[in-house]
C-alpha cells in the first residue's frame, strides 16, 4: 500500500500528520520555531523529503565537481605545483583514493573529523 491509501484506510494515531520545516534545514532553517513549522500528512511529508533528498544529491554533486576541477586546476598551474608538493602526503594509496581524501575536510568539533585512533583515557 500507498501512504496515502494506508492514511485514509487504515488511519492510526500519530501516523497522520508530521511536523515539517517551512524553510528546511539544509537551507537554514534548523530552528524549530512555529514561524518555520507546518504540518503535512504522512503522504505529503514523504513528498518533500524525497524532493528534497534529490536537491541536496544534486547541490553535492555540483560542489564536489567544482571541488576536483578546482584542484585539478591547481594541480596543473605550474606556479602552484610546489604548494601542493609540499602539501601532500607520502601514502601507498592509488589515484583515486588520494583524490577522495583530498575532498575530506577536519572540522574542529565535528564527530566526523574525529580521529578513530585516538585511544580511551585510562
Amino acid at each position: 500500500k500507498n501512504l496515502l491509501e494506508t492514511l485514509v484506510n487504515d488511519p492510526t494515531e500519530g501516523n497522520a500528520w508530521h511536523a515539517d520545516h517551512i524553510i528546511p534545514v539544509f537551507r537554514g532553517g534548523g530552528e524549530c520555531r512555529l514561524e518555520n513549522m507546518r504540518t503535512l500528512c504522512v503522504a505529503c511529508h514523504a513528498d518533500v523529503t524525497a524532493a528534497q533528498c534529490v536537491e541536496r544529491r544534486l547541490i553535492r554533486s555540483k560542489a564536489r565537481k567544482q571541488l576536483k576541477d578546482t584542484l585539478n586546476e591547481l594541480r596543473n598551474n605550474p606556479n602552484q605545483t610546489n604548494l601542493l608538493a609540499d602539501n601532500r602526503k607520502e601514502t601507498d594509496c592509488s589515484e583515486e583514493e588520494e583524490e577522495e581524501d583530498e575532498l575530506l575536510v577536519e572540522v574542529p568539533g565535528s564527530s566526523y573529523s574525529i580521529d578513530q585512533k585516538i585511544s580511551p583515557a585510562s
